[in-house]
């Protein structure tokens, strides 16, 4: 089952996080945690913005693993005339 609204959300933060590093000259393999020290020392407010985005992003993916996990997991049986089927 497509999720296309965290979908959405993973590519916008993808863009976003790219415009910043491209923005602050940085390499595109830079670490996640050089990353958001390079952020956190020039502005709080980028700072939390981004971490709120990483929140968010974060959530969907672990809502839409966990709708996976549900879709897949075996249906209970119901007992017919005291017999599982």
């Amino acid at each position: 089952m497509l999720d296309h609204g965290s979908d959405h959300r993973v590519l916008e933060f993808s863009q976003f996080r790219l415009k910043l590093i491209e923005f602050l000259k940085l390499p595109t393999n830079v670490s996640e945690t050089a990353l958001r020290e390079m952020i956190k020392g020039i502005s709080p407010n980028v700072y939390r913005n981004y971490l709120t985005r990483v929140e968010r992003v974060e959530r969907s993916r672990a809502e839409r693993v966990e709708g996976n996990l549900d879709a897949t997991a075996p249906l209970p049986t119901t007992p017919v005339n005291g017999v599982a089927r």
